[in-house]
């Protein structure tokens, strides 16, 4: 069987992360109210345990993927040495029903249910579902901390 097609973005230009913290390889589709992933777990993935990446690494790639929706506003047009500090602020909910496996590709969606933006920082609260072969593995409700540090 063929793998799916994307349209590859560079993830590195909307997440500060940087390997091995790194828990997105490609950005599928991106808007400003939207965004949807994938990442392939490896063996040598943090947070996996006996051959399965832990909730941990699930609920950290939801929240990377969500993120990304608030980093174009920071890393556009290429500008990958913006300083960011980012964080969960809270989890609403999390409901995890399996855990993927090493060499799984799983997709992940988070679209946008309300955001706060000032000068100083931007919080947001984001619904996601991450899949498996087109299953539902999680389901969250995060809210994130964005902030620009001064150079």
């Amino acid at each position: 069987m063929e793998s799916p097609q994307y349209n590859a973005v560079e993830i590195n230009n909307y997440l500060p992360h940087r390997a091995p913290m790194l828990f997105v390889d490609i950005l599928v589709d991106i808007h400003p109210e939207r965004v949807s992933s994938t990442f392939v777990v490896k063996m040598d993935t943090l947070f996996v345990q006996n051959g399965r990446l832990q909730e941990i690494g699930v609920i950290e790639n939801a929240a990377q993927t969500c993120s990304s929706v608030l980093g174009q506003t920071y890393f556009q047009d290429g500008n990958v040495d913006a300083k960011v500090i980012g964080f969960i602020s809270a989890i609403k909910y999390v409901k995890i029903y399996s855990l993927p496996q090493v060499g799984d590709e799983i997709f992940t969606q988070a679209e946008l249910i309300h955001q706060f933006e000032s000068s100083a920082y931007q919080i947001c609260t984001l619904s996601t579902k991450t899949l498996l072969a087109g299953t539902v593995i999680a389901e969250a409700e995060i809210n994130l901390f964005l902030q620009k540090q001064e150079e």
